[in-house]
């Protein structure tokens, strides 16, 4: 079963990327590519207004009790529902999220926070960052062009057309990858990174 994973990050609500992600096109979009289960951690105190989301964009749904995956099944908080053959799960946050990440997801889509890229990009996984340049000095955006620079991810902001883009290059461009992150290569880029 190919999965996506979807997330805002554990502190600053995302509703922009959640609502891009939940959109008709892109959910026809996920399928057509294969991808049947659709995880998303929408951060804190954001669980009815996914809810009402998921309602608003893919229509009508119907709860699981279960989604068959242990780390996520004994989250707190986790809604599973199936709508449009995709099942979709929402969660506020978890401690484990790379064990999620390594053993069931194929591709990540997540805002542009340097933790979640670099957790996607250290378990080697397919990753579009979507910018919230709502944020203060728009430093989401800096990072993340520095990361596309390097051919390591799709830089994206919360558009569905170019949503849409990016999970087409996901499937037919192949990204860079760091390897094993206690080495040289990898000390020199996020140095690159942190003064370029």
């Amino acid at each position: 079963m190919k999965s996506v994973l979807v997330t805002c990050g554990a502190t600053v609500s995302f509703p922009a990327l959640i609502e891009t992600v939940l959109n008709r096109p892109v959910i026809g979009k996920l399928k057509n590519l294969g991808y049947t289960r659709l995880v998303v951690q929408y951060g804190r105190g954001f669980e009815s207004s996914f809810l009402q989301l998921v309602e608003k964009h893919v229509g009508e749904f119907s709860e699981k009790s279960r989604l068959g995956i242990d780390v996520l099944d004994n989250a707190k908080n986790t809604r599973v529902v199936l709508a449009e053959g995709v099942e979709i799960c929402g969660f506020e946050y978890l401690h484990d999220i790379e064990t999620l990440i390594a053993k069931h997801i194929d591709l990540v889509i997540s805002h542009a926070g340097t933790g979640s890229i670099l957790d996607a990009l250290r378990l080697e996984k397919k990753l579009i960052v979507v910018v919230n340049d709502t944020l203060m000095d728009n430093h989401q955006q800096l990072i993340a062009d520095k990361f596309a620079h390097q051919r390591l991810l799709w830089s994206i902001h919360a558009d569905t057309q170019q949503l849409l883009n990016a999970l087409d290059k996901s499937e037919n461009e192949v990204s860079e990858k760091i390897g094993n992150t206690y080495n040289k290569q990898f000390e020199k880029l996020l140095y690159n990174v942190a003064i370029n």
